[in-house]
């Protein structure tokens, strides 16, 4: 072998050499943003952990809950942010480590400077808005759902003692009409709208001829089968609601 070829072999072996070390050096880097990401979706479900439980209180105390829940927002859309920047710095390392396996690629030693290269472009090109990521948009959403049901509920709380539903009044107590204890496990008519407690109101009509029986209502005509039970949603929302004020 001629000096000129052994010199050419050992270039070609230094620069094999740097290209491995390069490339275990961007493993490492790609190794780091998985962490990073990782932690960055941890933050996200942190966000929405803590905007669940705030929901839940912010009936009593409605200022400070809907301050704390801007704040969180303002967090997530932080979050969110740097969640897309990770992912450009990602593209960028990956398709600068291309090089490296490209027969005419460009030298090693110019990778940080292409790597910036490549940032710079996908950065420029990127015109994604935290508003739109999956993740903002099920936290609003989740938002915008439990206050619509929450207004429901005050909607009908600010009801008379009752509504005309062509049957009798629907009574908004929290009390059964049978056992006139606060109601456990609340069931309503599907006929005439008023609600008990279910193992009361389920014996009531088991105790009664062919499973069949008057509402226990006052005034009602309503006839109740176990067919006709539901669960009221509405009302074990207000007794909860009940039972947190009492608490406070």
């Amino acid at each position: 072998m001629s000096r000129r070829q052994r010199s050419d072999a050992q270039s070609t072996s230094g620069l094999e050499g740097v290209s491995r070390g390069v490339n275990v050096g961007v493993s490492e880097c790609i190794n780091d943003w998985k962490k990073f990401q990782l932690a960055l979706e941890k933050g996200m479900k942190s966000c929405e952990s803590v905007a669940e439980d705030l929901l839940s209180c912010q009936q009593q105390f409605p200022d400070l809950c809907s301050e704390e829940l801007s704040l969180i927002e303002n967090y997530l859309m932080e979050i969110t942010a740097l969640h897309q920047g990770a992912d450009n710095v990602k593209r960028a390392l990956d398709e600068s480590r291309e090089l490296l396996t490209e027969p005419n690629g460009e030298s090693p030693l110019s990778l940080k400077e292409q790597f910036d290269v490549k940032l710079e472009e996908i950065q420029q090109a990127d015109n994604r808005s935290p508003n739109e990521h999956p993740n903002v948009k099920e936290f609003k959403d989740m938002i915008k759902t439990y206050q619509e049901k929450e207004s429901e509920v005050d909607t009908s709380i600010q009801m008379n003692e009752g509504e005309e539903l062509g049957m009798g009044r629907v009574e908004r107590s929290l009390n059964c009409p049978i056992t006139r204890q606060l109601m456990e496990d609340p069931v309503k008519c599907k006929k005439c709208g008023h609600t008990y407690t279910k193992k009361a109101i389920i014996s009531h009509i088991r105790s009664r001829p062919k499973g069949r029986a008057k509402c226990p209502v006052g005034g009602c005509p309503a006839y109740v089968l176990e067919d006709d039970l539901e669960i009221d949603e509405e009302m074990e929302k207000l007794i909860r609601r009940s039972q947190r004020s009492q608490r406070h």
